[in-house]
């Protein structure tokens, strides 16, 4: 299991932790493991956070918060200052910008679930127009609902130009949930 999660990065534009918190209880369910078993076996798993977090979980670190849990003010406004906002995230050096850039550049799939393409994300995720000649065969998967096709378009296109990715590697084009869209391409998500 940690073999496989140390293939895996998620970089999420939420400041809560309930991938982490989810991910935490839904090992220990689902493959009945202990809660030392399932630490272990996400610490394989890189997670990224550009906009900063509200700190870490009791079982990441010491004087980690639990979920859901109650805070003095003292504490409030520090993890407080571990939050920016929108436009901060772009800043190198106040996140993680490059380190997710060169996940995301050096990644066999990518997929998204739930974003919403906003150009400020786009530019963080990507570093740019590319210089390499060949288009790489990289597939992208990405939930569409709610999306005009038009959007739907322009989107791919500008995934296509800024990660220098092949047209006919995306999996835009129909409107699905996040739940619909790992139902239907369950196979190409494998991790096998």
């Amino acid at each position: 299991l940690g073999d496989r999660l140390s293939k895996v990065a998620i970089v999420t534009f939420i400041y809560d932790r309930c991938i982490e918190h989810y991910l935490y209880l839904g090992l220990q369910n689902y493959y009945g493991i202990s809660p030392q078993e399932a630490k272990e076996n996400l610490n394989m798993l890189a997670i990224y956070h550009p906009y900063g977090t509200v700190g870490h979980l009791e079982w990441q670190s010491q004087g980690g918060i639990s979920f859901g849990g109650d805070l003095d003010a003292d504490r409030l406004l520090r993890f407080a200052n571990n939050i920016r906002t929108f436009t901060e995230g772009i800043d190198p050096t106040l996140g993680e910008s490059d380190t997710v850039r060169t996940v995301v550049a050096q990644a066999r799939r990518l997929v998204f679930l739930g974003f919403a393409f906003h150009k400020l994300n786009i530019e963080l995720l990507f570093q740019g127009p590319p210089f390499a000649e060949d288009a790489r065969q990289c597939p992208v998967y990405a939930t569409s609902k709610g999306l005009s096709k038009a959007d739907v378009a322009l989107i791919g296109e500008q995934i296509c130009e800024r990660a220098n990715i092949r047209k006919e590697s995306l999996n835009l084009l129909n409107p699905l949930t996040c739940a619909e869209l790992l139902r239907e391409y369950w196979r190409g998500l494998s991790l096998s």
